[in-house]
C-alpha cells in the first residue's frame, strides 16, 4: 500500500475492515514501536451524532485501566480525522484460534473466561456496556495475556449488526435475546454473550449460528442449547451450570454481575493448577495444534490405562466406559480406545442397539433441562439410562449428581445403585441357564405325572432300542469303530455316549453323510426330552451340526447353551466354534465375549489359540492396532506355544 501517515503514525499494512472502521498495522515515528491504528471510515465520520458519541465514549475508555482491557494509547478526535491507537496484538484473536483448533481444553477455557469476566466487571463498574462481545474482540499477545477490545465502540455505533458484511453472520450469534428483540439493555447482555463464547470454546459449537442473521437471532431468542457435556464429554460437569446460567434467556435469571460469575468458577481449580495453565498459554498460542494435540494424547493414554484397570472391577465398569469414551474423544487416532469402547459397550448392552426413539427418555431429559438442579429428576433419568443400558448417558447423569454433592444417605445410596455391578446382557443368559437345573423344574411336577411319563417313556425307548440293535447288527465292524472317532473339537469333551441308542442314531446319520437329518434328530431329542441325561453333549453336537449346515444363528444358540453346561477346559474348547458361529451370525460382540473369557482363563493351549484367532479377526476388520496388542501379548505370555510362531510372522507383516 502507498505510504500513509496519520500524525506520527506510519501505516504499514491493513489488518482488517469492518462496518465502521479499518484497522492498520503502523509504526510510531517517535519510538519505532509497532501499534494498531483503528481509523473511522469517511462515510461514518460524516455522521455528526455518531461522532459526538464516539468522542465521548473514547474519552471514557481512555480512562479505563485494567490488565485485561486493551488500552487506548492515543486518539485523534477530529475535526479532519478520527482514529484510535492501541497496542499491536501479535497472537491474533480468539476467532482465529478457534478456526485452527475448534475448541480449547477446559482448563484453558476457564482461565480465558475468568480473565474476560474480570475485564467486564471493571467496565460495568464504570458504567460501560460492551454490547458486541464475540471471539473476534478477544485478543492475545505473545506473553499470553488476554485482552478485551472494542469497548464502547459497539455501544455507540448502532451499525455493527447492520452494515458490515463480515459481521452480519458473526455478531447476531452472540447477542443476548433482549438485544435481538431490541429491548432495554444492561450488563446482563454482556454476560449472555460471554456465556455463548464460553460454550463455544468448550464444545466447538455456537448453538445459535444459522445461515442468515434473522434465523440466527430467532435461535438466540427461542433455542435452549443442549448441555455442554452432550457435545463434548471432556467438559467437566462442574462447568455446565455456570455456562447455562450465563446463557439464561431472561436477564434477571443470569448472574447479577460478571464478578459473581467469575467467583463461581473459582472452585473449579480445586486439584488443578491455574498457574501452570497461565504459564503454558503462550506456548499454546505459538503452536496451538501441536500443543493441544500433545496434551490430549497424553491425557488419552492416562484415561485408557485407568479405564483398563477399572474394567477389571465389575462395579466400576460404567466408569470404565465413560473414561474410555473420554479417551476416544481426546485422541480419535487412538484405535485401542475406540476398539475397547465398542467392545465394552456391546458387552454391557448384550449387543442390543440403542433405541432410535424413546419418548419416555426424551420426556425425562426435557424435564431435567427445565430443572437441572433437581436431584430426584436426575436420579430418575439415571435409572432410565441404566435400564436402557446407555452407560454414556448414565455416567453424564452421575457426574452431574456428583457436582451437586448431595449429603443425605438415601440419595448417596441411590447414586451408588446406579453404578453397582450392571448385568452383562447376553453374558448373563448362559450363567443363568447354568444355574437352572432340570431338578429345579422337575420338583414342580406332581408325582402321578412322573408315573405316567415313565411308563410311556419306557415303552417308547425299549421299542426304539430293539430297532437300533437290529440295524446295528447289520453294520460292518469298521463303521461301528468309525462312529467313536471324534474330530479335534471334541478331544477334551466327554466320550461320545454311543451306548445311548438315540445318540448312536444321530452319530450314524452324521457319519453316513445325512447331516441335515442328524441335526433334525438332535433338535427333536432336545425338544421332546428336555432333561435328557446327555443334554450337554446333544447341545454341543447340535451346534456343531448347525454350524456345518450354515445355520449360524441356531449354531450360536445351541453352542452357547453347551458352553454354559460345561466347565473348563471343555468350555474353552466349545468357545472356538461358538465364536465362529457368532461371527457368521452377525453377533461379533458375543464372539468377543467368548474369546475374552478363554484368554482370561489363561489355560494352554486355549488362551494362545484365542489370542491368535481374535487377532486374525481384527486384522480382517482393518483394526491392526488392537490386533497387534493381542499378538504381542501372545508372544510375551506364551512364547513356546505353536501359535507364537504365527504371531511373530503377523507382527512382522503388520
Amino acid at each position: 500500500m502507498p505510504e500513509v501517515v496519520l500524525g506520527p503514525y506510519h501505516l504499514i499494512k491493513p489488518l482488517g475492515t469492518g462496518g465502521m472502521a479499518a484497522v492498520y498495522q503502523a509504526r510510531d515515528g517517535r519510538t519505532g514501536a509497532l501499534v494498531a491504528v483503528k481509523r473511522i471510515l469517511p462515510h461514518v465520520a460524516a455522521d455528526r451524532e455518531f461522532i459526538q458519541r464516539f468522542i465521548h465514549e473514547t474519552k471514557v475508555m481512555m480512562q479505563m485501566k485494567h490488565p485485561n482491557i486493551l488500552p487506548i494509547l492515543d486518539a485523534k478526535l477530529g475535526p479532519d480525522d478520527y482514529y484510535l491507537v492501541m497496542p499491536l496484538m501479535d497472537r491474533g484473536t480468539l476467532r482465529e484460534l478457534l478456526q485452527t483448533v475448534r475448541r480449547l481444553p477446559p482448563d484453558t477455557a476457564v482461565y480465558m473466561t475468568q480473565e474476560m469476566l474480570k475485564a467486564l466487571d471493571h467496565a460495568h463498574m464504570k458504567g460501560v456496556i460492551h454490547r458486541d462481545l464475540k471471539p473476534a474482540n478477544i485478543m492475545f499477545d505473545s506473553a499470553g495475556h488476554v485482552y478485551l477490545t472494542d469497548f464502547g465502540v459497539a455501544r455507540v455505533s448502532g451499525m455493527t449488526q447492520l452494515t458490515a458484511t463480515g459481521e452480519v453472520l458473526g455478531t447476531p450469534a452472540y447477542m443476548a435475546p433482549e438485544q435481538a428483540l431490541g429491548l432495554g439493555l444492561s450488563p446482563a447482555c454482556d454476560l449472555f454473550s460471554m456465556g455463548t463464547i464460553f460454550y463455544e470454546v468448550l464444545t466447538g459449537v455456537n448453538p445459535f449460528l444459522m445461515d442468515n442473521p434473522v434465523a440466527t437471532m430467532k435461535q438466540v431468542v427461542e433455542l435452549e442449547p443442549p448441555p455442554a457435556m452432550d457435545l463434548n464429554p471432556l467438559v467437566p460437569a462442574f462447568l455446565e451450570p455456570v455456562v447455562a446460567r450465563m446463557m439464561r434467556k431472561k436477564a434477571q435469571d443470569r448472574y447479577a454481575t460478571a464478578l459473581a460469575a467469575s467467583e463461581d468458577l473459582i472452585p473449579y481449580w480445586e486439584g488443578r493448577d491455574p498457574a501452570k495453565v497461565r504459564a503454558g498459554f503462550p506456548m499454546l498460542l505459538n503452536d496451538p495444534l501441536r500443543t493441544i494435540k500433545s496434551v490430549q494424547t497424553e491425557q488419552a493414554r492416562v484415561l485408557l490405562a485407568r479405564a483398563r484397570t477399572k474394567w477389571e472391577e465389575p462395579d466400576h465398569r460404567s466408569m470404565a466406559i465413560w473414561e474410555i469414551h473420554q479417551a476416544a474423544a481426546l485422541d480419535p487416532a487412538l484405535d485401542e480406545a475406540r476398539f475397547l469402547l465398542e467392545r465394552w459397550t456391546r458387552l454391557m448392552s448384550g449387543g442390543r442397539p440403542p433405541e432410535s426413539s424413546d419418548p419416555g427418555l426424551a420426556r425425562a431429559e426435557e424435564k431435567w433441562k427445565q430443572e437441572p438442579e433437581n436431584i430426584p429428576l436426575l436420579l430418575q433419568l439415571g435409572k432410565i439410562y441404566r435400564a436402557r443400558k446407555n452407560y454414556i448417558g448414565l455416567m453424564k447423569v452421575y457426574q452431574r449428581l456428583e457436582r451437586l454433592r448431595p449429603a443425605d444417605s438415601y440419595t448417596i445410596g441411590q447414586m451408588k445403585g446406579l453404578l453397582d455391578r450392571p448385568s452383562m446382557g447376553a453374558q448373563a443368559a448362559p450363567a443363568a441357564e447354568a444355574r437352572t437345573t432340570p431338578l429345579d423344574l422337575l420338583k414342580a411336577v406332581p408325582f402321578w405325572v412322573y408315573l405316567i411319563l415313565a411308563v410311556a417313556g419306557a415303552i417308547f425307548l425299549i421299542g426304539r432300542a430293539i430297532g437300533r440293535e437290529q440295524k446295528n447288527a447289520q453294520l460292518p465292524e469298521t463303521v461301528v469303530e468309525a462312529l467313536s472317532i471324534l474330530d479335534h473339537t471334541n478331544e477334551t469333551l466327554a466320550a461320545v455316549p454311543l451306548a445311548d441308542p438315540d445318540i448312536r442314531l444321530i452319530i450314524e446319520k452324521e457319519q453316513s453323510g445325512d447331516t441335515e437329518d442328524a441335526y433334525r434328530s438332535c433338535r427333536e431329542l432336545l425338544e421332546t426330552v428336555p432333561s435328557h441325561p446327555q443334554k450337554p453333549f446333544l447341545l454341543w453336537k447340535g451346534g456343531m451340526l448347525a454350524l456345518g449346515l450354515g445355520k449360524f444363528e441356531e449354531a450360536a444358540d445351541l453352542l452357547g447353551q453347551a458352553y454354559a453346561h460345561h466347565q473348563p477346559p471343555q468350555r474353552w474348547q466349545i468357545a472356538f466354534p461358538l465364536a465362529r458361529a457368532c461371527i457368521k451370525a452377525g453377533q461379533p460382540e458375543k464372539a468377543e465375549r467368548y474369546w475374552e473369557a478363554v484368554i482370561a482363563g489363561g489355560e494352554i493351549p486355549y488362551a494362545p489359540q484365542a489370542l491368535l484367532e481374535r487377532a486374525t479377526y481384527l486384522i480382517k476388520k482393518d483394526m491392526t492396532r488392537p490386533a497387534k496388542q493381542d499378538l504381542e501379548q501372545l508372544v510375551k505370555d506364551y512364547p513356546d506355544a505353536p501359535e507364537a510362531m504365527k504371531a511373530r510372522a503377523l507382527l512382522k507383516k503388520y
